[in-house]
């Protein structure tokens, strides 16, 4: 969470936002929608911040098939500022997206069967997380990442095994589409039958004690308390 500094001077109110960290991709990656640096001046600025020197050689424009946003070629000790309004978002091999830097939550995932697909709840929805979970599930990544919008493979995070390591895919299309050679990564399921047996209560159809309530059960309770009692005091009488 950004922090803001107000200052009220004759009477007027100005609000200066904290400046903004960044950070630099792997060639190939992309930012996250959330981390995508949205104007020209931003991106430069950015680059400049983070040390790279720029070449007199920028880019800007509209192509679906390099990454949203800010990125750059590395061009001889200096830098190639890529400027991108095209939204598809697909990393390309030569360019370094720079983006907002932004503490990403870690998830805990789990990997279905080849040809398979997560279900709509348990999609990892963003990059940095599918790279998490991936890493932290143990399997080691190539160099070869994929990012971008297809029709025809699992949305959100997969991999293809490829020699003891695997090929990340990361993908935004929805269409949700099995693909025999892609391994889908999903946020993991917690098992929920114990919460939803609390929740549903006794005489649920889910209850180990169908038929009964927690009013009879309080009062069948109370009835062998009290016979107990009477039981008692009329052995000791």
């Amino acid at each position: 969470m950004k922090m803001l500094l107000l200052f009220l001077i004759s009477g007027a109110l100005f609000v200066i936002a904290e400046p903004r960290s960044y950070m630099v991709r792997s060639a190939g990656e992309i930012c996250d929608k959330a981390t995508i640096i949205s104007t020209y001046t931003e991106c430069k600025s950015a680059i400049e911040t983070l040390g790279p020197k720029l070449s007199n050689n920028p880019w800007t424009g509209n192509y679906r098939e390099v990454p949203y946003g800010c990125s750059f070629r590395e061009n001889g000790g200096n830098v190639d500022l890529h400027f991108n309004t095209n939204t598809n978002n697909k990393g390309r091999h030569d360019l370094r997206p720079v983006c907002i830097d932004a503490k990403e939550e870690k998830i805990e995932g789990e990997v279905r069967g080849a040809g398979g697909v997560c279900e709509k709840a348990t999609i990892i929805s963003t990059y940095a997380q599918c790279k998490s979970a991936i890493k932290t599930l143990g399997y080691k990544l190539t160099n070869y990442q994929w990012t971008g919008n297809y029709g025809e493979i699992p949305y959100g995070c997969s991999f293809r095994e490829m020699g003891g390591k695997v090929d990340l895919h990361f993908n935004t299309n929805t269409n949700n589409k099995g693909r025999g050679d892609l391994r889908p990564v999903c946020k993991a399921k917690k098992d929920s039958a114990i919460t939803a047996y609390v929740d549903e209560g006794v005489g649920s159809q889910n209850s180990a004690l169908p038929g009964l309530n927690v009013e009879i059960l309080f009062y069948l309770t109370f009835g062998f308390a009290a016979f107990g009692v009477g039981y008692y005091i009329s052995r000791k009488s």
